[in-house]
């Protein structure tokens, strides 16, 4: 696999519904989704090499609303454009009552009807067993017919021997392969290479230039 950079990336803009946005260029989506708990703010910032790109909290619930980040990526000489969607994370009771019956409508517009949606991760912490959250949202994923990739974050967090085991539950519950999972870690860039070579596979590659 060829080596995949980071050339930039960068936050454009909040939505609490999503619509194609005209003043944007109209290039292929990745979303990212999981639990309130599950590290997204995280993951995103480890992937494109920033520290403050995705806003973290240590307070579970703060992503509310539906972020989009445009990034660049250098593969094979050539610049790679897409964008990167975090999803409002799920599942957190003390979330507003407001954000939580508003949640499922914003989502299910978001993953309905985006002709520009290319896959779907789905974010899921190595150390727990899915829940019915998880399940809901992996439901709705399948309604909308998005491509999906798994990916079990905090691997730092667990020994190794350990790893299959708690990878073969995720996978139980969701009738895959443990090997079609993704282990990741925010803290030690396990599984980056792997995970920009996927985005790279979806992104859009630059026009050329008009002379």
């Amino acid at each position: 696999m060829a080596k995949i950079n980071v050339k930039d990336a960068r936050f454009l803009r909040s939505y609490d519904r999503w619509k194609v946005d005209d003043a944007l260029p109209a290039l292929p989506q990745a979303c990212f989704a999981g639990r309130s708990n599950v590290g997204k703010s995280s993951l995103l910032n480890s992937l494109v090499g920033r520290r403050s790109l995705a806003r973290t909290s240590k307070t579970p619930g703060r992503t509310q609303l539906i972020n989009l980040f445009e990034v660049d990526l250098a593969c094979d000489g050539e610049t790679r454009e897409l964008h990167l969607v975090d999803l409002p994370g799920y599942g957190y009771a003390n979330a507003p009552e407001a954000v939580r019956r508003g949640w499922q409508p914003m989502m299910e517009g978001y993953l309905k009807r985006n002709p520009l949606l290319r896959i779907a991760l789905l974010l899921l912490d190595i150390r727990h067993t899915p829940n019915q959250a998880d399940e809901r949202f992996m439901e709705l994923l399948d309604e909308a017919e998005v491509p999906i990739q798994l990916v079990a974050t905090k691997t730092d967090k667990i020994g190794k021997t350990h790893r299959q085991r708690h990878l073969k539950a995720i996978a139980g519950v969701f009738g895959v392969a443990a090997g079609d999972i993704l282990p990741y870690s925010s803290e030690t860039g396990e599984g980056r290479e792997e995970l920009l070579g996927l985005l790279a596979e979806y992104s859009s590659e630059t026009p050329p230039e008009t002379v």
